[in-house]
């Protein structure tokens, strides 16, 4: 328990602080434009930045000069059903994941039998001979 404490701890004063002091010189600077599928945080005066909920951009709504001033973003209600809110860009701050924006390669690299593989349906990589044994028992069954 005590690590755990330990560990918020660290990620509210280093990892956060950093995020907000890169997303405000980011804007300062104009270099990193939010864009649609990106994961940003809710910046909320009123409540502590470990509490600031996450949210994924869905749509961005452009100023009469064209710049992207606003945002609509999906957050998870606490009901699990998701939210729809608009809010400007000064109060999104980008973390470090991107949109691929279907972008992704497919790619087959070459399997070490040894090696864990990981499936596109599971998150826990699995050893070759676990997946041919699946297959096999799949088969058997069938």
């Amino acid at each position: 328990r005590n690590v755990l404490i330990q560990l918020t701890e660290q990620w509210k004063r280093e990892y956060l602080t950093s995020l907000r002091e890169q997303s405000t010189l980011k804007q300062k600077n104009n270099t990193r434009e939010i864009s649609i599928g990106d994961i940003v945080l809710l910046k909320k005066e009123s409540t502590a930045r470990c509490m600031w909920k996450l949210a994924k951009v869905v749509e961005l709504l452009p100023g009469s000069d064209g710049k992207v001033r606003a945002a609509i973003v999906k957050v998870a209600n606490s009901d699990k059903r998701p939210i729809y809110l608009r809010r400007v860009v000064q109060h999104l701050i980008p973390i470090e994941v991107k949109a691929n924006n279907g972008q992704e390669t497919q790619q087959h690299p070459v399997v070490n039998p040894s090696s864990p593989v990981v499936t596109d349906n599971e998150l826990r990589p699995k050893r070759n001979a676990a997946i041919i044994g699946e297959i096999a028992r799949r088969e058997r069954d069938t």
